[in-house]
């Protein structure tokens, strides 16, 4: 028996040495497969879809303040609602506003729904950036909300200012795309478009 262990040794040492290896060797790549692939569903489904409802929030908002005197009113509903209320009764901003802010209700749902389902997976400096967006949100839908509910009122309740949204926290733009070319990195591609 010792005879035939030091004729096979050389052989059969080299060889399970090969074989446990390689072993090590797929569970490490397949591994590195499975974290690959949780870091591209993190970056199509939570980073780009925000990215692309962060972008339509701005456009709608952009096209909202497109007049220089509505910039001024931006987080103050009350005197916009106003503004387009004294618009003249054949001019179409007097109602196409409503479908902006609609519109915007609805980008910002689903800005909230991304946000809320992933802000775990995101960096401590992301996740508090999107903390405040989440809050910002929320508050500004509820000051809409508050208006509508007094829609009969002759004045807007906010003449004192108690009704005004928060600006947007632009930090969480940059932030965004700080994460997405991180998650990038992870998955070997480059460039965030």
């Amino acid at each position: 028996m010792a005879e035939l262990i030091k004729t096979w040794a050389p052989i059969l040492v080299p060889l399970l040495g090969l074989i446990a290896g390689t072993g090590w060797l797929q569970y490490f790549l397949a591994r590195r497969r499975e974290k690959r692939a949780e870091e591209l569903k993190r970056i199509e489904g939570f980073l780009r879809p925000f990215q692309a409802t962060l972008k339509s929030t701005a456009k709608l908002a952009g096209q909202l303040r497109e007049n220089g005197e509505l910039s001024a009113l931006e987080y103050n509903p009350a005197h916009l609602k106003k503004h387009f209320a004294n618009l003249p009764a054949g001019d179409v901003r007097r109602t196409a506003w409503k479908a902006y802010i609609s519109l915007l209700h609805d980008e910002n749902r689903h800005g909230i729904a991304l946000v809320e389902a992933n802000i775990g997976t995101a960096s401590p400096e992301f996740r508090t950036a999107l903390e405040d967006y989440l809050l910002h949100v929320k508050k500004w839908r509820y000051v809409w909300d508050a208006l509508d509910a007094d829609a009969g009122a002759e004045e807007p309740p906010d003449e004192a200012g108690m009704l005004i949204a928060d600006p947007f926290p632009k930090d969480v733009e940059r932030l965004l795309e700080t994460e997405l070319e991180a998650a990038l990195r992870k998955v070997g591609r480059r460039g965030s478009t």
